[in-house]
């Protein structure tokens, strides 16, 4: 009997500490859409309706904290709030390579150099503190956090 509690007790664990998607197909697809959304989402919030970057870049980032802070409440893998965090940060990231490469005037070889260098401290950071950046299963009960995988999303898309 301690052994089905035990079992039903690593699944339950398991269900709670799962919030990213199986790679397969559909996730690719949606990926390729969601990433596509992000450009044309950026340009249009920024250019097509004249906020600027900096405006586009406020908007999305707190849609990203309201659905971060949604997904982040639910404790386990729910694809709508995963990819609507995941969008959020496709047009605020695009939106902030746009504005690293046209409003400060870096281009794309600096600019993805200073995201990629961005990206590396933030992943080094990471690693540090949990000997791992394993992000679809996660071991260890206090390190459920996927906060550090979405600052890898937020603004390193070029």
């Amino acid at each position: 009997m301690t052994t089905n509690v035990t079992t039903m007790d690593a699944r339950a664990v398991d269900t709670l500490i799962n919030r990213v998607p199986h790679i397969i197909l559909l996730y690719w697809v949606i990926k390729i859409a969601s990433t596509t959304l992000g450009e044309t989402g950026a340009d249009m919030f920024s250019m097509t309706y004249d906020f600027g970057y900096g405006t586009t870049i406020l908007i999305f980032l707190g849609l990203f904290a309201v659905f971060l802070g949604g997904k982040l409440a639910i404790k386990r893998y729910e694809p709508v709030t995963y990819w609507l965090t995941f969008t959020a940060t496709a047009i605020a990231g695009t939106a902030i390579s746009d504005f690293i490469d046209r409003t400060l005037g870096l281009g794309y070889a600096a600019g993805s150099a200073l995201l990629v260098t961005l990206l590396l401290i933030v992943l080094l950071a990471w690693y540090v503190k949990e000997k791992s950046i394993n992000v679809e299963y996660v071991t260890k009960m206090w390190n459920m956090s996927p906060i550090p995988r979405w600052k890898c999303s937020t603004g390193w898309r070029s």
